[in-house]
């Protein structure tokens, strides 16, 4: 599934250049999925589906204005028991 408002591009190293909207406009994020495969037993991939469903399920935990300029899915799996099981949903 994509999200029209979501926009996401491919950098380097299993990163991604996440864009979306929010009520300041535009938000641009870098999310690297580097080690996600190993980190969740193979649940997430370093793929633009992931990157796309991190970024959705961030998004309904807090607002787009508030999402830090680069997020590591380390970070993520860390900060939210239900991660690696949601975004795998998501994707």
């Amino acid at each position: 599934m994509t999200d029209p408002q979501l926009q996401c591009e491919p950098l380097e190293d299993g990163s991604y250049s996440m864009s979306t909207g929010s009520y300041d406009g535009t938000v641009t994020v870098t999310l690297s999925l580097a080690g996600a495969a190993e980190l969740t037993d193979g649940r997430l991939t370093d793929d633009q589906a992931t990157a796309r469903a991190t970024l959705r399920y961030l998004l309904s935990h807090q607002g787009a204005a508030d999402l830090p300029e680069f997020i590591d899915i380390g970070d993520v799996l860390a900060a939210y028991d239900d991660a690696a099981d949601e975004i795998s949903k998501l994707a």
